[in-house]
């Protein structure tokens, strides 16, 4: 309990703004300095979180971080830092009354917009942002997607795949298709069902052929 019943206890109770100038990270604490107190550093204070049980919240100020602390009856070491605040040349990362938004240091921050249904993450050159049906992906570097199972696509309309380089590597047969051809290389390769090609067709090798094969000048 921070206050005992008695009220003179409860009258001692006061909120301070100090600066952050030591971060325990292990036990979840910070030292704080009070310059409007004789420039008095506190105990290690309890950062209050919102859960530390089955769900645990992990966040810590930096040094020189402006806090607000409570404290008790018991005085400087009866203390917690509740949260920070914004000071000084200090601004918030937005200013819209229906974004909730976090940002670090390296820029990288996460977001929602209440007014659009926008989720949207951004770590360095790599954004992803979730609407309400739609989800978007963009980076400047690889996009990985790996399974120890099965990976599946499946588009009710349509799936298209917009690139100028595309290729398929299954077991020991490889193709390959660029915006002037397509190779596929394997020891074995087997069509089934009707074949249409349209333009020339070399063939290097031997070619076999079970059933007719029509040709402008050629029948077997």
């Amino acid at each position: 309990m921070i206050f005992d019943t008695d009220q003179d206890d409860r009258n001692m109770a006061v909120l301070k703004l100090g600066e952050v100038v030591e971060v325990l990270p292990a036990d979840h604490k910070a030292r704080v300095v009070f310059d409007d107190d004789d420039s008095i550093v506190s105990d290690p204070l309890p950062i209050v979180v919102f859960n530390s049980m089955e769900n645990k919240d992990f966040h810590l100020p930096d040094i020189g971080e402006d806090v607000l602390c409570f404290f008790g009856s018991a005085g400087m070491e009866d203390g917690y830092i509740i949260g920070s605040i914004y000071a000084g040349e200090i601004e918030p990362p937005n200013n819209s009354t229906d974004v909730r938004m976090v940002k670090f240091a390296d820029g990288s921050y996460f977001k929602f917009d209440r007014s659009g249904s926008i989720f949207e993450c951004s770590i360095g050159t790599t954004k992803i942002e979730l609407q309400k049906n739609q989800v978007s992906v963009e980076t400047s570097q690889l996009v990985s997607i790996k399974s120890a199972a099965n990976v599946k696509i499946e588009g009710a309309a349509q799936v298209s795949i917009e690139t100028p380089v595309l290729q398929l590597n299954v077991g020991g047969t490889t193709m390959k298709l660029t915006g002037s051809n397509a190779t596929i290389e394997s020891q074995d390769l087997t069509f089934t069902g009707n074949v249409s090609v349209t333009g020339n067709l070399d063939v290097s090798g031997t070619g076999k052929f079970k059933g007719p094969v029509t040709a402008p000048d050629f029948n077997s």
